[in-house]
């Protein structure tokens, strides 16, 4: 057997494949946009709830409205009578104005 002489080995090339880094920065940017679709989506449903409770306060304080000004106008019609119902509207500065009637949409 001869000795032989070193040999200079050049390094082996280690090559990284990029489909890894790029799996990664994927699902990352999928997991964002899916959070936040999440959000929108929740905050979509919580507006449409939010909407659907001030239509149904807005119904109920329209027909306390309307109590109140058949109350009111009953309270005109005895003050004509009654002393002390005539004392309640000087007090409290009551007066019937009837409702304004709403304007006309023109249709085009």
């Amino acid at each position: 057997m001869k000795p032989s002489a070193p040999q200079s080995q050049a390094p082996a090339e280690v090559r990284f494949s990029p489909f890894l880094p790029m799996l990664l920065l994927a699902l990352c940017l999928l997991s964002l946009l899916s959070w936040n679709l999440y959000l929108v989506v929740n905050q979509r449903t919580e507006g449409q709830r939010l909407v659907a409770q001030l239509d149904l306060q807005l119904n109920q304080a329209a027909k306390t409205e309307q109590k109140l000004q058949v109350i009111m106008a009953d309270l005109l019609e005895l003050a004509k009578q009654d002393k002390q119902a005539a004392e309640i509207v000087s007090r409290y500065k009551i007066a019937f104005t009837p409702p304004a009637k709403p304007a006309a949409v023109k249709s085009e």
